[in-house]
């Protein structure tokens, strides 16, 4: 059925990015998902369709102590579209990426999804990047990294019993 699912176990972990350069001001968002997971096919997950691109991810592992994670992307620049985005909107610095990690048998085309369930969901923001013909690396930092975002000013202590 669906081509076996573009051939994934269907208890494969997913991982589906989402781009959203409105916090910088353009009204445009972008979906995709790894090709090498999908063999080069989209996906569709929660109505809206995932394209295929060249993506590696890494840094987004997540620990109670040290310092916070510093997650990179990257992601295939041999069309040039990471050039030509980088160069038309300031390198894509404050640009909104939300990272989902949903197993296969969510995606909207499976026997049965179900798209409430999310093994992760994380919100990044680009902080710096470099390119080269071949690659575009994007670091990303977390929300409550940002400079103008400030933690409550509230006390927060574990229950005393």
């Amino acid at each position: 059925m669906n081509n076996d699912l573009f051939k994934l176990h269907h208890d494969a972990l997913v991982e589906l990015y989402k781009l959203d350069l409105n916090p910088i001001g353009v009204n445009v968002v972008q979906h995709f998902v790894d090709s090498t997971l999908t063999n080069g096919n989209p996906v569709i997950w929660r109505s809206q369709t995932y394209v295929a691109y060249p993506i590696t991810s890494s840094g987004f592992e997540k620990t109670r102590s040290g310092p916070p994670a510093n997650p990179q992307l990257q992601l295939s620049n041999v069309s040039s579209i990471i050039s030509a985005l980088t160069r038309a909107y300031k390198g894509l610095l404050g640009a909104k990426i939300e990272r989902y990690t949903i197993f296969a048998y969510n995606l909207d085309n499976a026997p049965n999804p179900n798209p409430l369930e999310v093994q992760d969901h994380q919100v990044w923001y680009i902080s710096r990047y470099s390119k080269n013909e071949l690659v575009g690396t994007f670091s990303l930092r977390h929300s409550l990294e940002l400079t103008a975002v400030k933690v409550p000013r509230r006390r927060i202590s574990a229950l005393i019993e």
